[in-house]
């Protein structure tokens, strides 16, 4: 929760810095505490509907200027500077944890599921009506397939602006945003600066809300279920997160790159038991038999789970070899 929220923290911090204008390490720390008293004014205050009305905001304004990149590079990329087949990408452990880094949050972290179970409840508080099962995965699987296309579009995009020239993002946050903004900008040209920076901000900021909104959440519920109640509410894990997050950023003050890195590796450990438990979820007596997944797709959730428990372990012994 903290090692996440400190990461998605950190990035939106320094984009609000370059937005601002302002010097990326002088103003870090002022910028980041009032990023955190928006985010908590906002969940506080609006709670659900103003996430919900934001996040549908900032899906349109990523679908938008992503599949414009996504064109304009397309259009312009002549040729690659390093061809791929001269590449030996899996020489050293190194690319194995950056694989693992990667699947991490890719395209997003495994326990957003449960985010999404509460959400669903909250939407349905907030307007009254009760979808059906139908309605419901017709929803999630519109979700599911835009981000399996938009994360082609990222590898896509990653390739081209990164991978093939032999670009790397800086360890500091200056020199991060700095580099993020200058991929765009180099391909596309400098017109589009702002555009890609306020794009950039307004994807990472819901990103943060969302962030501090799933995790309160979860704890919030998982407090209540056992049995500790309203000591443990949403507002105090608010608050939590976001102490939290912060001593984690103050923590890796000078080096996003490594605290990104450390966000998703643990995303990625937890996930085999974040998916076991959803499994034994769907598969039990709290889901009724006429809503369970079919038969094939079973097949597939134990295959996701083995297939995920074999990296965690290639993880293992890569790290202590």
């Amino acid at each position: 929760m903290f090692t996440v929220t400190g990461a998605v923290s950190f990035v939106t911090s320094a984009l609000l810095a370059k937005l601002l204008n302002l010097q990326v390490q002088e103003s870090f720390l002022a910028v980041t505490t009032g990023l955190f008293v928006f985010c908590l004014a906002v969940l506080a205050i609006g709670k659900y509907k103003a996430l919900d009305g934001l996040i549908k905001l900032v899906a349109l304004l990523l679908a938008v200027s992503t599949f414009s990149a996504f064109i304009l590079i397309l259009l312009s990329t002549k040729q690659h500077l390093v061809e791929p087949e001269n590449i030996m990408f899996w020489e050293g452990k190194q690319h194995w944890v950056f694989a693992i880094a990667l699947m991490g949050w890719m395209p997003t972290a495994l326990d957003l599921s449960a985010w999404n179970s509460i959400w669903t409840v909250e939407r349905i508080k907030e307007t009254g009506y009760k979808p059906t099962l139908k309605q419901t995965l017709l929803d999630f699987n519109i979700g599911y397939i835009f981000s399996a296309v938009l994360a082609l579009v990222f590898l896509y995009l990653g390739a081209e602006l990164m991978f093939y020239t032999g670009q790397e993002f800086p360890n500091d946050a200056s020199g991060f945003v700095d580099r993020l903004i200058q991929l765009f900008t180099g391909t596309l040209g400098q017109w589009s600066y702002f555009i890609i920076a306020i794009s950039a901000f307004s994807v990472m900021l819901s990103t943060t809300i969302s962030v501090f909104d799933g995790y309160s959440r979860a704890m919030s519920q998982s407090m209540q279920l056992l049995g500790f109640g309203w000591k443990w509410n949403y507002t105090v894990w608010l608050l939590i997160t976001a102490i939290g997050g912060f001593l984690v950023i103050t923590a890796f003050k000078n080096q996003l790159k490594t605290l990104v890195d450390l966000a998703t590796v643990v995303s990625f450990v937890v996930a085999p038991v974040v998916a076991f438990i959803n499994y034994k979820l769907l598969f039990s007596h709290h889901t009724p038999p006429q809503a369970q997944p079919k038969k094939w797709l079973r097949i597939w959730a134990i295959s996701g789970i083995i297939f995920l428990t074999a990296f965690c372990l290639l993880f293992a012994i890569i790290s202590i070899s």
